[in-house]
């Protein structure tokens, strides 16, 4: 069984690297970056990971193609990597890190009999000295990385949660999960990669939420990070509107508008955790070790 991963980074610098060195701890044979547009080092770190083999670099131009440009590229990628002979593709962004309970993806139940694997994804906390996770980021480190995990929205989602209580920071939500797909079992995936979309009289994928792995996703850990996260979703709305469907990356245009009512360094300041929230949320259950979330619903 091979293993492909769709690793997608626009401006990660700081995490790009430690995102390539995960991928390939924990078993993928082969990685598509697809880079948008960076400027702040991120391609050429790519470039040089490139020199061993098992990465390619794709780039996307929202600017030049407009929004419709991650599709082709996903069909590209797709296309590629069954050429390559690989078995399954993997969906991640440079900020989130796959982690099967054993450490290898080839572990994962399901493999054998669905089309798609859902991995549950939990946002890492940030702390006032960073996210609370350390790297290489290994099995035997999950008791240290501290998640939000608040029960679940209910109707209407975090979407409507939020913006019924402005308060609540972003971080503090659980986002959507995650997908590995079997190349010949999906015919597309979404944008955003949280969902697939079926081959016209196809029979529909098998899908399974993996009990056994997970995704810490890091989406706050510098201001410097952040604000180029900020300048980058202020930009692709200036060349193209509102680039995706009602629904999908509303916490881009939250963060957007955040920052723009009271500054890009005060919409990340909401987003830390102080030590006595912590402990309160630690007492209450709704910050936990990614190590206790195995099969959680």
């Amino acid at each position: 069984m091979k293993i492909a991963a769709w690793l997608g980074c626009k401006d990660e610098a700081e995490l790009i690297g430690h995102t390539i060195a995960h991928l390939r701890g924990i078993g993928v044979d082969h990685i598509y970056a697809v880079d948008v547009k960076s400027t702040d080092g991120t391609l050429d770190i790519l470039q040089a990971e490139a020199g061993r083999g098992d990465l390619e670099v794709l780039t996307i131009d929202v600017e030049a193609e407009g929004p419709e440009s991650e599709h082709r590229v996903a069909a590209e990628v797709m296309a590629r990597a069954t050429a390559r002979g690989m078995d399954w593709l993997l969906f991640c962004d440079a900020d989130e890190f796959w982690m099967p309970r054993t450490g290898r993806l080839r572990d994962i139940a399901g493999l054998e009999e669905a089309d798609v694997i859902e991995a549950r994804r939990y946002n890492v906390m940030l702390a006032e000295d960073g996210p609370c996770l350390r790297f290489p980021l290994t099995v035997d480190r999950l008791d240290e990385v501290l998640v939000h995990c608040p029960p679940p929205a209910g109707r209407g989602g975090w979407r409507k949660v939020l913006a019924e209580d402005p308060s609540i920071p972003w971080i503090r939500v659980v986002p959507s999960p995650k997908l590995m797909v079997r190349l010949t079992g999906v015919a597309a995936v979404q944008a955003g990669h949280h969902a697939v979309q079926q081959a016209g009289d196809a029979a529909t994928p098998v899908k399974v939420t993996a009990p056994d792995a997970l995704i810490a996703h890091v989406p706050f850990s510098t201001p410097g990070r952040f604000r180029l996260k900020v300048r980058n979703i202020v930009e692709l709305h200036e060349m193209t509107g509102e680039p995706w469907p009602e629904g999908q990356a509303w916490h881009w245009r939250m963060f957007r508008d955040g920052a723009a009512e009271t500054g890009v360094e005060a919409e990340f300041a909401r987003n830390i955790t102080a030590p006595e929230q912590r402990d309160e949320m630690r007492a209450e259950g709704t910050l936990r070790p990614l190590s206790e979330l195995w099969g959680a619903g």
